[in-house]
């Protein structure tokens, strides 16, 4: 929201789905680059160390000793970031791009005027379905991808 109105402040002129790419992007990349961060911190400093001790020189201790642990504590929260982000595009409606949660309310509104009844219930629970479609596979993904990396 904050870049929707921010950017016509200062002479930029944007679409509210463009500003809504932005905005989104910016803030999942602060939080990407945070659990990055994060987890290459959580890899001990004697790791590198002892790659350098091997023969190996920084860049190569780095590729092949600390990343490969930092990418397993990297995994779980970055899966989590990913849904969150899928969840954080209903924020999108605000600026007025038309998002899954969006359109539903729509559609209840237009069918509970034309048939008298309300669906809502129905309705959501699709739109649950789709969110649980679209995240659960990423859960399951990560599940896996933590399993290999154990090994």
């Amino acid at each position: 929201r904050f870049v929707f109105f921010a950017l016509p402040e200062i002479g930029v002129k944007t679409s509210p789905l463009n500003a809504s790419i932005l905005g989104l992007s910016l803030w999942a990349s602060a939080n990407v680059a945070e659990i990055f961060r994060g987890a290459l911190q959580s890899v001990p400093g004697d790791q590198l160390i002892s790659a350098r001790a091997l023969g190996f020189s920084a860049p190569r201790g780095i590729l092949h000793v600390v990343l490969p642990q930092a990418i397993r504590a990297f995994l779980p929260p970055f899966i989590g970031q990913v849904t969150q982000l899928v969840q954080a595009t209903a924020l999108t409606s605000i600026v007025g791009v038309s998002d899954l949660q969006n359109t539903a309310g729509q559609m209840i509104e237009r069918v509970g005027y034309v048939t008298g009844q309300s669906y809502a219930i129905l309705i959501y629970l699709i739109v649950m379905a789709v969110f649980f479609a679209i995240c659960y596979p990423l859960t399951v993904l990560s599940s896996r991808l933590e399993v290999q990396l154990r090994h």
